[in-house]
Protein backbone atom coordinates (compact mmCIF):
# COMPACT_ATOMS: atom_id res chain seq x y z
CA UNK A 1 0.00 0.00 0.00
CA UNK A 2 1.13 3.71 -0.45
CA UNK A 3 -0.47 7.18 0.26
CA UNK A 4 -0.48 10.24 -1.93
CA UNK A 5 0.04 13.37 0.29
CA UNK A 6 -1.05 17.02 -1.89
CA UNK A 7 0.46 20.03 -0.29
CA UNK A 8 -0.77 23.58 -1.14
CA UNK A 9 1.46 26.48 -1.86
CA UNK A 10 0.66 30.05 -2.93
CA UNK A 11 2.94 33.44 -4.00
CA UNK A 12 2.31 35.48 -2.08
CA UNK A 13 3.32 32.98 1.22
CA UNK A 14 0.81 33.06 3.66
CA UNK A 15 -2.55 33.61 1.79
CA UNK A 16 -5.74 32.67 3.64
CA UNK A 17 -7.46 31.40 0.22
CA UNK A 18 -8.82 28.63 -0.30
CA UNK A 19 -8.56 26.23 -2.82
CA UNK A 20 -10.93 22.98 -3.53
CA UNK A 21 -9.71 19.78 -4.82
CA UNK A 22 -10.73 16.38 -6.29
CA UNK A 23 -9.40 13.26 -5.97
CA UNK A 24 -10.12 10.00 -7.85
CA UNK A 25 -9.50 8.46 -4.31
CA UNK A 26 -11.39 10.80 -2.45
CA UNK A 27 -15.23 10.91 -3.06
CA UNK A 28 -15.92 14.32 -0.88
CA UNK A 29 -12.81 16.00 -2.15
CA UNK A 30 -10.86 18.60 0.11
CA UNK A 31 -9.71 21.99 0.11
CA UNK A 32 -6.35 23.47 1.55
CA UNK A 33 -4.95 26.35 2.38
CA UNK A 34 -0.97 27.97 1.83
CA UNK A 35 0.80 25.54 4.11
CA UNK A 36 -1.61 22.86 4.54
CA UNK A 37 -1.84 19.28 3.72
CA UNK A 38 -3.70 16.34 2.74
CA UNK A 39 -2.57 12.47 3.41
CA UNK A 40 -4.91 9.95 1.28
CA UNK A 41 -4.30 7.13 4.00
CA UNK A 42 -3.19 4.08 2.54
CA UNK A 43 -3.98 2.99 -1.03
CA UNK A 44 -3.40 0.15 -2.96
CA UNK A 45 -1.07 0.35 -6.14
CA UNK A 46 -2.19 2.00 -8.67
CA UNK A 47 -2.76 5.47 -10.90
CA UNK A 48 -4.70 7.92 -9.39
CA UNK A 49 -5.48 11.83 -10.44
CA UNK A 50 -5.90 14.92 -8.32
CA UNK A 51 -6.65 18.18 -9.67
CA UNK A 52 -7.30 21.78 -8.11
CA UNK A 53 -10.60 23.74 -9.02
CA UNK A 54 -9.49 27.49 -9.87
CA UNK A 55 -9.83 30.04 -7.90
CA UNK A 56 -11.33 33.67 -9.44
CA UNK A 57 -7.77 35.97 -8.84
CA UNK A 58 -5.27 32.77 -8.42
CA UNK A 59 -3.45 30.92 -11.67
CA UNK A 60 -2.26 27.45 -11.24
CA UNK A 61 1.09 28.12 -11.76
CA UNK A 62 3.00 24.55 -10.85
CA UNK A 63 1.19 21.65 -10.31
CA UNK A 64 4.00 18.26 -10.11
CA UNK A 65 4.76 15.48 -7.74
CA UNK A 66 7.82 14.21 -5.93
CA UNK A 67 7.83 10.84 -8.45
CA UNK A 68 8.16 12.87 -11.87
CA UNK A 69 4.23 12.06 -12.01
CA UNK A 70 1.57 14.29 -13.63
CA UNK A 71 -0.91 14.75 -10.82
CA UNK A 72 -3.57 13.41 -13.54
CA UNK A 73 -1.93 10.33 -13.73
CA UNK A 74 -0.14 9.18 -10.48
CA UNK A 75 1.30 6.04 -10.55
CA UNK A 76 1.56 4.93 -7.02
CA UNK A 77 3.54 1.50 -6.43
CA UNK A 78 3.78 -0.40 -2.90
CA UNK A 79 5.29 0.86 -0.19
CA UNK A 80 5.80 4.59 -1.88
CA UNK A 81 4.84 8.36 -0.59
CA UNK A 82 4.20 10.43 -3.28
CA UNK A 83 3.76 14.13 -3.09
CA UNK A 84 2.36 16.35 -5.14
CA UNK A 85 2.78 20.42 -4.77
CA UNK A 86 0.43 22.45 -6.29
CA UNK A 87 1.46 26.18 -6.30
CA UNK A 88 -0.95 29.30 -7.09
CA UNK A 89 0.47 32.98 -7.52
CA UNK A 90 -1.88 35.25 -7.02
CA UNK A 91 -3.21 37.87 -9.94
CA UNK A 92 -2.41 41.53 -9.05
CA UNK A 93 -4.35 44.59 -9.85
CA UNK A 94 -4.25 48.17 -11.46
CA UNK A 95 -5.97 51.07 -10.06
CA UNK A 96 -6.17 54.47 -11.75
CA UNK A 97 -7.78 56.97 -10.01
CA UNK A 98 -7.75 60.10 -12.24
CA UNK A 99 -8.04 64.08 -10.05
CA UNK A 100 -8.18 67.26 -12.26
CA UNK A 101 -7.43 70.92 -11.14
CA UNK A 102 -10.05 72.26 -10.54
CA UNK A 103 -11.72 70.04 -8.70
CA UNK A 104 -15.46 68.27 -10.65
CA UNK A 105 -14.17 69.51 -14.01
CA UNK A 106 -16.31 67.21 -15.99
CA UNK A 107 -14.74 66.36 -18.81
CA UNK A 108 -14.39 62.49 -19.46
CA UNK A 109 -10.25 61.15 -20.21
CA UNK A 110 -9.60 57.98 -21.64
CA UNK A 111 -7.04 55.69 -20.45
CA UNK A 112 -5.32 52.69 -21.88
CA UNK A 113 -3.13 50.66 -19.47
CA UNK A 114 -0.52 48.58 -21.68
CA UNK A 115 1.80 45.75 -20.27
CA UNK A 116 3.88 42.29 -20.60
CA UNK A 117 0.79 40.39 -18.49
CA UNK A 118 -2.51 39.70 -19.17
CA UNK A 119 -5.24 42.48 -18.69
CA UNK A 120 -8.27 41.58 -18.41
CA UNK A 121 -11.40 44.16 -19.61
CA UNK A 122 -9.15 44.59 -22.86
CA UNK A 123 -7.24 47.83 -20.45
CA UNK A 124 -8.96 50.84 -22.04
CA UNK A 125 -12.12 52.37 -20.93
CA UNK A 126 -12.62 56.08 -19.68
CA UNK A 127 -12.83 58.03 -16.45
CA UNK A 128 -13.56 60.83 -15.11
CA UNK A 129 -12.45 63.25 -11.48
CA UNK A 130 -12.09 61.54 -8.42
CA UNK A 131 -13.18 57.91 -10.31
CA UNK A 132 -11.61 54.70 -9.08
CA UNK A 133 -10.99 52.37 -12.14
CA UNK A 134 -10.07 49.12 -11.48
CA UNK A 135 -7.98 47.32 -14.91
Amino acid sequence: MGKIIVEKQTLPDGSTQSFGFTADYDANGFSLTDGQTNDSGYLMPGTYSVSETGVTGWDLTQASCSDQSNPNAISLSAGETVTCTFTNTKRGHLIVQKTTIPADDANIFSILATGSGNITGGGAGTISDDTDKKL
